[in-house]
């Protein structure tokens, strides 16, 4: 086991896997890891040559080994930017700070192009600090913004005590952590509910009112989302694609995606090469 400063966790071209007391957690092209400071957790390359490298660029499905980004926060940079998202202006114009250790709300944030964006620049300067400083700032900024306890302060639950309003908060962020980090796995209502310590339909309707989101379609959203840059940024058959996302069947997979995206798969995957062909 290791003990680590506040860090995010990024892997390409592979999966490694995160072990702490909150749960396990996957780090890939999709989702990125968040261990909190002093908390001990294991690691293990669980997968590679999964698509490719590092991103942006499209890959085919060579024998690529997984290309790990472990970014280090200083306590005091990471309370900064925790409380830069939380606190209020004049406070802040006031020298004010919560004076706590940042501590994140999730711990498995799903991906998006402009943390892969800044993982390239990171990887590119990693020899150079002057270079690598404003994409490493950037990337803690996007950890705050996802990852503050602002973003699950539960102010959309119909609870009058701010006690039992931080708990509920608190479990639905074990159970959206479990979605984020196994979406392609069988996810049922009992297991989620079983993570938060709650009974399945208790957890449902507090889950959706906070998220705006059931739990399934939280789920489906994220396979889809996660099929959709496969299909753009790599020549892996449709069958493999649906396969690696943790859905069952083609047919209702391509129905669902041209329902998300109002294109079928492979209009998505020949637009994508066309820009990639015209890209200078």
């Amino acid at each position: 086991m290791r003990t680590a400063a506040f860090s995010l966790k990024l892997a390409f071209g592979g999966q490694e896997r995160y072990v702490t007391k909150r749960g396990s957690f996957i780090a890939d092209e999709f989702r990125a890891v968040l261990i909190e400071c002093g908390e001990s957790y294991a690691t293990e390359v669980v997968r590679d040559s999964m698509i490719g490298t590092l991103p942006p660029e499209r890959h085919g499905d060579g024998d690529s080994p997984v290309s790990a980004i472990c970014l280090f926060f200083d306590e005091s940079l990471a309370r900064e930017a925790f409380d830069a998202h939380t606190l209020p202006d004049a406070a802040l114009l006031e020298g004010g700070t919560s004076g706590a250790r940042p501590a994140p709300a999730y711990r498995c944030l799903s991906m998006d192009d402009r943390l892969r964006a800044l993982a390239l620049r990171l990887w590119r300067h990693a020899s150079d600090p002057e270079e690598a400083r404003e994409p490493f700032c950037e990337a803690l900024a996007w950890v705050a913004s996802r990852a503050s306890p602002k973003e699950a302060d539960g102010t959309r639950l119909d609870v009058v005590r701010s006690s039992t309003r931080a708990e509920l908060t608190h479990r639905m962020a074990r159970a959206r952590d479990l979605i984020e980090s196994s979406y392609d796995k069988p996810l049922s209502l009992d297991r989620l509910a079983e993570v938060a310590s709650m009974a399945p339909f208790h957890f449902h309707r507090r889950f959706t009112q906070l998220y705006g989101v059931t739990p399934h379609r939280l789920q489906v959203r994220r396979r889809v989302e996660q099929a959709r840059w496969l299909v753009e940024r790599t020549d892996l058959p449709l069958s493999e694609i649906v396969r690696r996302v943790g859905f069952q069947s083609v047919s209702s997979f391509s129905a669902l995606f041209r329902r998300y995206w109002g294109q079928s798969a492979r209009e998505v995957r020949e637009g994508a090469g066309r820009e990639h062909v015209d890209r200078p």
